[in-house]
């Protein structure tokens, strides 16, 4: 079989063309920011590659933050809410 320099292009062409299609336009600028901080993320921790073990690790230490974040996001709505019952005692007085 003769591979020629037409057909790798061709080839080359036509993966791009699949790559360019597998994902939806409305997911792809979220699909890109998450890889993208997923790739800052292997270069803070020095890691190279992307096997089962290391995603492990980056979706840890997401699921960290985020029930973090959710921790202060229901704080600060205890408190919103305790300010809010106070506003109305004050105008039913």
């Amino acid at each position: 079989m003769n591979c020629s320099s037409e057909n790798n292009e061709e080839i080359a062409q036509l993966v791009s063309e699949a790559e360019s299609s597998l994902l939806p336009v409305k997911s792809r600028a979220k699909y890109e920011k998450s890889y993208q901080e997923f790739c800052h993320w292997r270069n803070e921790k020095d890691v190279q590659g992307a096997s089962e073990d290391i995603l492990i690790a980056y979706f840890c230490e997401k699921v960290k933050i985020l029930k973090s974040f959710n921790t202060l996001v229901t704080v600060l709505n205890g408190e919103k809410y305790s300010a809010n019952k106070r506003k109305r005692r004050h105008f039913c007085l």
